[in-house]
C-alpha cells in the first residue's frame, strides 16, 4: 500500500500558481525531435522503417472527427409495423406526380410533414376510440403543403384517404394486431 503522500499527488496533481510563466510550466516536458533534423549519418538503415512505422501508427491513431451538420444529427431507423405502412401507402396513393413536381426543398418537408403525420394517425388509430375529424384534419393540413391545388379537392382527397386509412385500421383490429 503507497504511504498517504504518494496517494494525494496521484489523486490531485499540483495546480501552478498563477504567477508561473508559460515557460515554466513547459519547462519539465521533453518534446522529441523530428526525423529530418537528425544528422544522415547517425540514422542506422533500421531507422527508416521505425519512423514509417511510427508515422503509421500516428495516422492510425488521429483523433475523431468533429461533428459536421451531416453527423449531428443521427437518426435511428425503427422497422414500420403492417399498419404504419398501410397510413403510408394510402397517403401516399395518387400523390407521385405531385411529389415528384415540387422543388427539393418542399419535397422533403412534404415528406417529413406526411412522416410525422403517419406516425399521429398511428398512435390515434391505436387507442380505443378513433378520432375520424382529427384524422382527416392532419391529412388535410398536410395536404395544404402542395402549392396551387383547389381546396375542395383536398378536401375530397383526404376523406378519401381517411376512409382507407380507418379500413386498414379495422383489419389489423380484426387481426388482433392493435386493440
Amino acid at each position: 500500500m503507497l504511504p498517504l503522500d504518494e496517494r494525494k499527488a496521484k489523486q490531485a496533481p499540483e495546480e501552478p500558481s498563477p504567477s508561473a510563466r508559460p515557460e515554466d510550466l513547459f519547462a519539465s516536458v521533453e518534446i522529441p525531435k523530428p526525423a529530418e533534423s537528425m544528422p544522415e549519418s547517425a540514422m542506422s538503415p533500421e531507422q527508416p522503417s521505425t519512423i514509417a512505422s511510427q508515422e503509421k501508427h500516428t495516422v492510425a491513431s488521429k483523433p475523431f472527427p468533429l461533428p459536421t451538420s451531416d453527423n449531428l444529427h443521427t437518426t435511428t431507423v425503427v422497422p414500420k409495423d403492417r399498419l404504419l405502412q398501410d397510413i403510408e401507402s394510402a397517403m401516399e396513393e395518387d400523390l407521385k406526380d405531385v411529389y415528384a413536381h415540387l422543388p427539393t426543398h418542399r419535397q422533403k418537408t412534404f415528406r417529413s410533414q406526411g412522416e410525422r403525420a403517419a406516425q399521429t394517425i398511428r398512435v390515434l388509430v391505436s387507442s380505443t376510440k378513433v378520432h375520424t375529424r382529427k384524422i382527416f384534419q392532419i391529412i388535410l393540413d398536410w395536404l395544404k403543403l402542395i402549392p396551387g391545388v383547389s381546396r375542395f379537392f383536398l378536401e375530397q382527397e383526404a376523406k378519401i384517404k381517411t376512409d382507407k386509412i380507418l379500413l386498414a385500421a379495422e383489419e389489423e383490429r380484426r387481426r388482433g394486431t392493435i386493440t
